[in-house]
């Protein structure tokens, strides 16, 4: 139930708030009724299970919680460093310098950022913008969703593979073990990826050509 309760009620406070904060607050919405539906799920959760304050400082004081806690504020502050330093349009248009071919460009930048970034949102927010306007630019519209499911893909690849992903950090944490025997268990399976998705674009792509 509290589960359903933050999915719930976070997305109906979030328009609440959508609808009674101004347009300059608009951004925050979502996060403040998502907030606030954890917060009363917390307290909810907290009381059904009678649960002491001693017991709640526990909780809130273990090293292990401080630390996520820390880790994800970390990894958000560096993408919005990221955002507002407008690095990525930056390696785009070097890689546009060096004349780099449309396609290598939909594969590395995604996969650079998410590598960076270690969060789908950051290489979604960052590159998809760029290269709907690169795609729209070079004249290839008819083939708009297959290079974007392809960008998709690899920068989905780049997010695993990144020392910043927080779930493979808590995972490496939980099972004690760093990163170099997860990488060599993760390769296959991420080679097939990128290589079904690659195989999967040229299909659509001859597929559209005709």
């Amino acid at each position: 139930m509290p589960i359903v309760f933050v999915i719930v009620f976070g997305v109906i406070m979030g328009l609440f708030f959508s609808r009674l904060l101004p347009p300059a607050l608009l951004p925050v919405s979502k996060e403040a009724g998502l907030i606030l539906a954890l917060l009363i799920a917390l307290f909810w959760t907290w009381r059904a299970n009678r649960m002491g304050g001693a017991a709640l400082w526990d909780i809130l004081k273990n090293p292990a919680l401080i630390k996520m806690i820390y880790m994800v504020a970390a990894i958000l502050v560096f993408n919005g460093i990221l955002e507002d330093s407008r690095a990525v349009t930056r390696v785009s248009q070097e890689m546009l310098d060096w004349n780099m071919p449309l396609l290598p460009i939909v594969m590395l930048l995604p996969f650079l950022v998410g590598v960076v970034a270690g969060i789908t949102i950051a290489f979604v927010g960052t590159t998809f913008p760029i290269l709907i306007s690169l795609i729209d630019t070079l004249g290839q519209n008819t083939l708009l969703l297959p290079y974007l499911m392809l960008a998709l893909v690899s920068g989905f690849a780049g997010v695993l593979v990144s020392p910043l992903h927080l779930c493979l950090l808590l995972s490496n944490e939980y099972f004690r073990t760093t990163l170099i025997p997860v990488y060599r268990i993760m390769r296959v399976p991420l080679l097939s990826l990128v290589l079904s998705a690659f195989l999967y674009f040229q299909a659509l792509q001859l597929g559209i050509g005709r």
